[in-house]
């Protein structure tokens, strides 16, 4: 009751006709409360949360806005800002309730894309390509080395990161996680986080592009939205990684919005399933053997991934004009990179397969996009010579 009276306060305050809330959704990591309130005149979702972060994403959509077309319109319409104190609300149009993660996928475990998940993703990626574009522009994105290289070492040393760690594997020491290698039951074979990161080093120029665009910085299924009217629409961006703060926030590598929402289709979508509803993690059954570990692993069989991987290479590699075996790399280190910043919340991840599972998925896709561009190199190499 006092939270409902709360919400219509901030419907009144920001200039509309209270209303009855209808629903409450669960807040993401920098919000607190989320609700929609049938107004007389309109539907209101109001997000709530720390003032700093809600007027940041505020400030951010308004400026979208302004760069942006008319008829390029990214994110749900915007009915104002209201702060009390270290708390702001943001209120918003409403939009269907059912996530993309809820259309996608044909089985439980969110583990099989059904046939037409291209069809269903395309207003989506057809909106974020043209983000890119319209706003793209040259120069290096200050957040560049940090997404392809220093974020896989810094969340590392994160309290968080450090006691989701303890928590997966008490019978070990962080370092042992980070150093050790991992076995697959069918054959896959991973060296540790660190020894992958220190192998990357070297192609920190190659993975940085040369041009940069507004992004929306954390397009994951469950920020993908349509409104009832079938608009599809983004919410939460992300401008700020892990607090680091810089000078051209809000721009990024396009990559990178791809490379988001890569992941969250395989594996968070499944990962995060598990953890809601206790169904099967991609990795089981991981033990220490001798210096490595050992893990059940069941990844998709259907082609439906290799073609989803083959349109997100293509949209990268047109948008940064690049060859396709560095932009299939920046896919692939980007996917690693979104899967890392996952470790560092063990509310998100807490059980020992869960956080097994996102760890082993990052190390699988940093492995694969050094392993790209190190045999592109190569290619490039003897057709030049």
């Amino acid at each position: 009751m006092v939270e409902n009276v709360v919400l219509n306060h901030w419907v009144a305050a920001a200039g509309m006709k209270t209303g009855r809330v209808t629903g409450r959704f669960r807040p993401g990591a920098d919000s607190a409360l989320i609700a929609q309130i049938e107004t007389p005149v309109r539907s209101v979702v109001v997000k709530a949360g720390p003032a700093a972060i809600v007027k940041n994403e505020v400030q951010f959509i308004r400026r979208v806005e302004r760069e942006l077309p008319d008829e390029l319109s990214l994110f749900p319409k915007q009915f104002g800002l209201v702060e009390q104190g270290d708390v702001a609300a943001a209120l918003m149009e409403a939009a269907y309730p059912k996530t993309l993660d809820e259309h996608l996928f044909t089985d439980l475990d969110r583990s099989q894309l059904g046939d037409d998940f291209l069809e269903k993703l395309g207003p989506f990626l057809d909106l974020l390509t043209a983000l890119h574009e319209v706003s793209a522009q040259s120069g290096i994105p200050e957040v560049g080395p940090y997404v392809y290289r220093d974020r896989f070492t810094s969340v590392t040393t994160t309290d968080g990161f450090k006691q989701a760690s303890a928590h997966a594997f008490p019978e070990v020491s962080i370092d042992d996680v980070l150093e050790s290698d991992w076995a697959g039951s069918d054959g896959t074979h991973l060296r540790g986080l660190r020894p992958l990161a220190a192998r990357l080093v070297p192609w920190t120029d190659t993975l940085v592009p040369e041009s940069n665009s507004i992004v929306h910085g954390d397009p994951h299924l469950k920020n993908m939205l349509s409104t009832n009217e079938g608009r599809p629409v983004f919410i939460d961006p992300r401008t700020v990684w892990d607090g680091n703060r810089r000078r051209d926030e809000g721009r990024g590598d396009p990559a990178y919005d791809f490379a988001t929402l890569f992941h969250s289709i395989w594996p968070m979508s499944a990962i995060l399933q598990a953890v809601e509803c206790g169904t099967r993690t991609p990795a089981t059954d991981i033990v220490r053997e001798g210096t490595r570990f050992r893990f059940n692993i069941a990844w998709p069989a259907s082609d439906s991934y290799r073609r989803l991987e083959s349109k997100l290479v293509d949209l990268i590699a047109k948008t940064g004009e690049i060859p396709s075996y560095v932009a299939r790399a920046r896919l692939y280190v980007g996917t690693a990179n979104a899967l890392v910043g996952w470790l560092r919340y063990p509310d998100a991840v807490p059980t020992r397969d869960s956080w097994a599972s996102t760890y082993i998925a990052a190390l699988h896709f940093l492995d694969s996009g050094i392993n790209a561009l190190e045999r592109g190199d190569v290619r490039a190499t003897v057709r030049e010579s």
